[in-house]
């Protein structure tokens, strides 16, 4: 290490832990990565995870990883074992000041930093509702209590969890964007050419891809690009057999199919969505968005102004939206420019840069006492 690097270090402002037990490599695991380039501008960052492509990217950015094998056994009594094994060794071995629990599965093991000491931070990322239930409701209300503060990525979210520990604990912070992407020439979609849509997320049921795809049975002169994969992903490509869809699986820049596309469609269902990333970022490249009426995505959406929305689980409902907009340039235009100003206003790492600081600072030091 260069003194130049030593003097970096030492000027850092104390020691944060990030903990990520994701098995996969997603919107949760994506946050992960922003936090760490955005706190190791202002302290010394460690990561214990469990995902290998979310551990890789971490290492790039400089950071000191422990990682375990735990997401070979995804649904196992072992795979807990491994992770809280892991986050000990981490605790141990980086003396941390503050330790980031990065979402649910990570907050049932709150209990190790909190007998170590530690002060604690947690992120919530999913809703706090009816599919939580019983016994497993009780470990995450008794686990996300142990913690300093919460942050809650939607209004929805910290609502929810204001029932169950309090308003004093919890904060929302939106997920962002750490820089906005250079705009091409808008290229709103003519009567003749096809007209293009796009889906971006994990294949599964929730995320209302079967919705998508039943909707396409009933559009005309349409195509739609599947970016993501997910658990779902043989039984939609079955689904979409005969169809004008095409799947091209994980990709770690959307930035070319954003770009390509005419519309964005976010079909989620409510029962898992805290804040999809998605819109926010078909937005940010001037992508005109249509929402499914869950509440998260309204939310980002500004109630509204800046996406189209139709009924979640409706795909004939869909299917019109879907149709009707496929000839209405004018509102293409419109949403494109709304959603372009909501991104710029709410969702940028510079809008939300100084709230993150002053909440670490405080924990820091809250655990420098």
């Amino acid at each position: 290490m260069t003194q130049k690097d030593e003097a970096a270090k030492n000027a850092k402002r104390g020691r944060v832990l990030l903990f990520s037990a994701g098995p996969l490599f997603g919107g949760a695991e994506a946050y992960c990565v922003k936090l760490a380039r955005l706190l190791g501008e202002r302290y010394e960052v460690g990561a214990a995870v469990a995902d290998a492509q979310l551990q890789e990217k971490l290492k790039a950015l400089g950071l000191r990883t422990w990682t375990t094998k735990a997401y070979e056994t995804r649904r196992s009594v072992g795979r807990y074992r491994g992770l809280a094994l892991c986050l000990a060794r981490a605790i141990r071995e980086f003396k941390p000041d503050l330790v980031h629990l990065n979402g649910q599965a990570e907050c049932y093991l709150s209990a190790i930093p909190f007998l170590c000491g530690k002060t604690i931070i947690c992120t919530r990322h999913v809703p706090f509702n009816e599919h939580i239930r019983g016994l497993r409701r009780m470990m995450v209300a008794a686990n996300l209590r142990l913690a300093a503060k919460v942050i809650c990525v939607s209004s929805l979210v910290h609502t929810q969890l204001s029932t169950v520990i309090g308003e004093k604990k919890l904060i929302t912070l939106p997920n962002w964007l750490d820089s906005l992407p250079r705009l091409a020439e808008s290229s709103l979609p003519g009567s003749e050419k096809s007209f293009r849509l796009l889906y971006v997320g994990r294949i599964e049921t929730i995320k209302g891809i079967f919705d998508l795809i039943e909707a396409m049975r009933q559009v005309k002169n349409a195509t739609l690009d599947v970016v993501g994969t997910g658990g779902a992903m043989e039984e939609a490509r079955a689904a979409a057999t005969g169809l004008p869809i095409t799947f091209h699986g994980f990709q770690s820049d959307c930035g070319p199919y954003y770009r390509a596309a005419d519309l964005l469609v976010f079909p989620s269902h409510p029962d898992l969505e805290g804040q999809g990333q998605v819109p926010f970022e078909a937005m940010a490249h001037g992508l005109p968005c249509l929402i499914s009426n869950i509440e998260v995505a309204l939310e980002t959406a500004d109630g509204g102004a800046c996406a189209e929305v139709y009924p979640w689980g409706d795909s004939a409902a869909l299917a019109r939206k879907i149709a009707s907009l496929r000839s209405k340039t004018a509102r293409l235009r419109e949403l494109r420019e709304k959603g372009l100003a909501r991104v710029a206003s709410t969702y940028t790492v510079e809008a939300v840069r100084a709230t993150y600081f002053e909440l670490f600072d405080q924990l820091v030091q809250r655990s420098a006492q």
